[in-house]
């Protein structure tokens, strides 16, 4: 099956020659750990969330195993905070590092979204969304709802992590696409983008990406 990946959707190179920017390693190892500590120790099963990223990333690019470890956990995060190499092989160019970890990231994030959207009823996920990224508090939040919390705190995050290395990235249901400018993104991308996450309007948000 094939998977819409950060690779596909932005083939042209970001990065040149051998160097590989500080503020890039810094970011993926922040991204790291948002994933590992914030958000999914709170999900349900999460190795087999951590084994369906893997296995579509590798597919994608024809990598193999991205790394050893005893679980696709441990596989993935130490994938994930491994440091860039110039010398070794399994690094490839500083591109190709940089993109296939931002595709792990990206689908990571990805997986969490789509567990969400399944588990709530169609039309309570955008509106339980947008409830509690305003910050209003039930008394009692059931698990889906506490998750759906998680992700909308470790989304803000990801994306203020983005911003603050000047990296011109943002996540958006289930992508991680470029910022042209900060004021479009926060003023006419992200409120869009939030409208279209409900399932009703899958193909719109769908043709868009396209």
């Amino acid at each position: 099956m094939l998977t819409d990946s950060f690779h596909k959707r932005y083939p042209n190179r970001f990065f040149y020659g051998d160097r590989f920017p500080p503020e890039a390693a810094r970011m993926l190892f922040q991204a790291g750990q948002i994933i590992a500590e914030d958000l999914y120790p709170k999900v349900p099963k999460r190795e087999e969330f951590y084994k369906a990223a893997h296995s579509k990333l590798s597919r994608e690019y024809g990598a193999g195993r991205l790394h050893q470890g005893d679980s696709y956990e441990e596989i993935c995060l130490r994938f994930l905070f491994e440091r860039y190499d110039l010398w070794s092989d399994n690094h490839g160019d500083s591109d190709f590092f940089f993109k296939i970890r931002i595709g792990l990231i990206e689908l990571l994030f990805r997986e969490v979204e789509e567990y969400l959207q399944s588990g709530l009823n169609s039309g309570d996920f955008r509106a339980k969304a947008n409830l509690l990224a305003k910050r209003v508090r039930s008394k009692r939040k059931n698990f889906a709802e506490q998750l759906l919390e998680s992700h909308i705190q470790a989304v803000s995050e990801l994306n203020s992590r983005f911003q603050e290395s000047n990296i011109p990235f943002a996540y958006h249901t289930g992508h991680i696409q470029i910022v042209d400018d900060q004021r479009t993104q926060e003023e006419i991308e992200q409120p869009f983008w939030e409208l279209v996450a409900e399932p009703k309007w899958a193909n719109v948000d769908y043709e868009m990406k396209e």
